[in-house]
């Protein structure tokens, strides 16, 4: 009877493959794999070369149900696009035991090329983040939410069509439906929230100096110029909060794109131009924050009692602690948010794809992410 080869590879030669597949019994996965299951969708076009190994087979045992590691390469920078490619099977001793013909030449070069076998791997990818995307797409949705019970606007209203559509769009993306309608409208989404992000930091800047230069309206006390400002800190706050919640619809736009082939460049670039804003953004929320301070520590009456003034500056104050202090924290998480999805996007784009895969009567049935 013969046995189940150790290892598939698929390429222009065996010591260069582009895939590789290896089979595998649930005790090995057991004792020496940490695996995270995803979505098998995923590998949908790797169904058909995944489903001709195992029919290969004599054993029906392993015909039925078995599993494999699938490895596919990194940069796949040196492949041919579908032309040349044989398959070799090795044996236990890790040699050539046979060159294997599992398909025609033709069928074999259509299933694996670069295109696909990258696109794959994009979408394979796109499982890892696509959760932590479609998590802070809930958390802007929330942010909307609380936004718009004091004051819903054409912002707002934006923002929440925007989280709309990517929720959409993100459980076809991780089957790997990357198509140019999506790409454009992600590429709208870039245009529109950046120049969003603009007119509200103008907003924010110019409330600040409001805060810095607005009249007492009484002549006695301090109750007038504290509701003022208290007023104009709701303002602030409402601005900061839109602010975030369009820089989060960028983000997750800019991780979608990331999942098509080409533009490196302009994904580059664009990781670059958040992070600016990101930056500018902390500066100016340091500028408030200062403006506010002496703003506050100015406040003083001859009409009032020390413990008055002090009680309007403790109410002042405390939105400074509550809601601006995290802003300012959270701003600083950003940037380090950032610059490591720029790291982990480079390192996974290099690096092989590896999964375990459980095949049933020659279907892929589960995924497992291979950490």
């Amino acid at each position: 009877m013969n046995q189940l080869p150790e290892k598939w590879v698929i390429g222009d030669d065996p010591q260069h493959p582009v895939v590789s597949v290896t089979a595998m019994t649930p005790s090995v996965l057991e004792e020496g794999y940490a695996l995270e299951e995803g979505d098998v969708s995923g590998i949908s076009r790797l169904s058909p070369l995944l489903q001709a190994i195992p029919t290969a087979l004599t054993s029906n045992h392993l015909s039925q149900h078995n599993y494999m590691e699938v490895i596919i390469n990194g940069p796949l920078a040196k492949t041919k696009d579908g032309i040349g490619y044989r398959a070799f099977s090795f044996g236990d001793d890790g040699k050539i035991a046979e060159q294997a013909v599992l398909m025609d030449a033709d069928k074999l070069g259509n299933l694996v090329n670069t295109g696909l076998l990258l696109q794959t791997a994009s979408v394979l990818l796109a499982q890892k983040h696509l959760a932590d995307i479609n998590e802070k797409l809930v958390a802007i949705a929330e942010d909307v939410k609380k936004v718009s019970e004091f004051q819903h606007n054409d912002r707002t209203s934006k923002i929440d069509a925007a989280i709309k559509y990517l929720r959409q769009i993100a459980p076809g993306l991780q089957k790997g439906e990357l198509s140019p309608t999506i790409r454009h409208k992600l590429e709208d989404f870039e245009v529109q929230f950046s120049g969003i992000q603009s007119h509200l930091r103008q907003d924010i800047i110019t409330t600040s100096k409001e805060v810095r230069s607005c009249a007492d309206p009484d002549f006695f006390g301090t109750n007038g110029i504290t509701k003022k400002i208290n007023g104009l800190q709701k303002d602030l706050q409402k601005h900061i909060v839109e602010w975030k919640m369009a820089l989060g619809v960028r983000i997750c736009a800019l991780k979608m794109v990331s999942l098509f082939e080409g533009d490196a460049s302009l994904q580059i670039s664009r990781e670059d131009s958040l992070r600016q804003d990101v930056e500018e953004f902390r500066v100016i929320l340091e500028d408030a924050e200062r403006i506010q301070r002496d703003r506050i520590a100015g406040l003083s009456s001859f009409t009032e009692s020390d413990n008055a003034t002090n009680a309007n500056k403790v109410l002042l104050n405390k939105w400074l602690k509550l809601h601006l202090a995290p802003q300012m924290q959270q701003t600083k998480d950003l940037q380090q948010t950032l610059e490591q999805f720029s790291q982990q996007l480079a390192i996974a784009k290099s690096e092989p794809t590896r999964l375990v895969v459980e095949m049933e009567n020659g279907q892929p049935v589960k995924l497992f992410h291979a950490k």
